[in-house]
Order: structure tokens, then sequence, then C-alpha cells
């Protein structure tokens, strides 16, 4: 991605990993045999790893002169935090929902993103 978003932008590259992670999950959501749960997490997993890598380089590119460092630690900081709460916060949802729902909502914020993505670039 981190190729990709040098040759087409970040906010192209963004918008797709969005979208990607979108379709991923709804396939998750609606999968009734193996070889659509199989594509769905492969799907997402890609649209994960874009977005890491694209995320990445964004907080490098906005970090001010002299303080990259310091917003790399930051940010990789806040990647372990959101890796180890992560679970617990949707373990805590998975008793009021099924994973469909979950993975449903969790796609429509995914194209939510997308949209705001879009529109703070119409707007910058």
């Amino acid at each position: 991605a981190g190729h990709l978003s040098d040759r087409f932008g970040r906010a192209g590259v963004g918008q797709f990993g969005f979208v990607l992670g979108a379709i991923g999950l709804t396939m998750l959501a609606s999968s009734e045999d193996l070889f659509l749960l199989t594509t769905g997490a492969l799907t997402a997993f890609a649209a994960a790893t874009t977005l890491s890598v694209l995320l990445a380089a964004a907080a490098g590119d906005l970090a001010p002169p002299g303080h990259r460092a310091a917003v790399m630690t930051s940010y990789a900081t806040f990647i372990d935090v959101g890796a180890a709460l992560g679970p617990l916060v949707g373990l805590s949802f998975a008793g009021e929902a099924t994973l469909r729902v979950l993975y449903g909502g969790t796609a429509a914020l995914l194209v939510a993103m997308a949209v705001l993505m879009r529109r703070s670039l119409k707007a910058g």
C-alpha cells in the first residue's frame, strides 16, 4: 500500500481500503459456506493490511519536522492499545448481537469512513 499510495495518492488508496474492508466484512456477515467465509476473511485481511501501511505512511507525512519519531511511537502505541482492547470491547458486544450484526455494523462504519474521507478531500 505504501507504493500504491505514492503512485495513486493516499486518499484514493484509503478509500479503496475502507470499501474493500466493508466488502470483506459484508461477505463474512452473510457467509453461509466455507468458501464465502474464507473469501470474506481474506478480503478483510487485505483491507486491514492496506490501511495499516497507508495510515503509518500518512502519520509519518503529517509529523512535524523533527517530531517524526515521537509521532510514530505514539501511532504504534495506539495500535497496540487498540489490538489489546479491541477484542475486549468486541466481546462485550458479542453477547448482545450475533457476529453477523457486528460485522455488518463495522462494514457500515467503514463505508462512512470512506465517505468522510472523500468529503474532507473536497473541502480541503
